[in-house]
């Protein structure tokens, strides 16, 4: 489920998404706290959504030297 939240699960998906993968029924109320608070425990990824939000993708090197551009809905890579 933590994977989700990073690629911009809201409270309504993660709560299908617990129940279909792990028969778990919450409430609305409670997969929104359990969002706030892996937001809370985790701010950067919670700053990289704004970032995106906004308009700014990111960058992100590997060791290898390739750079990734990602966005909320797509990621691209290339060698250098």
């Amino acid at each position: 489920m933590n994977f989700g939240l990073v690629y911009g699960l809201g409270a309504a998906s993660l709560r299908r998404k617990a129940k279909a993968d792990y028969g778990l029924d919450l409430s609305e109320e409670d997969a929104q706290r359990y969002r706030d608070a892996f937001f809370a425990a985790y701010p950067g990824v919670a700053r990289w959504h704004r970032q995106i939000r906004r308009g700014r993708a990111t960058e992100t090197r590997t060791r290898l030297a390739s750079a990734c551009r990602t966005t909320l809905v797509s990621a691209s890579c290339t060698m250098r």
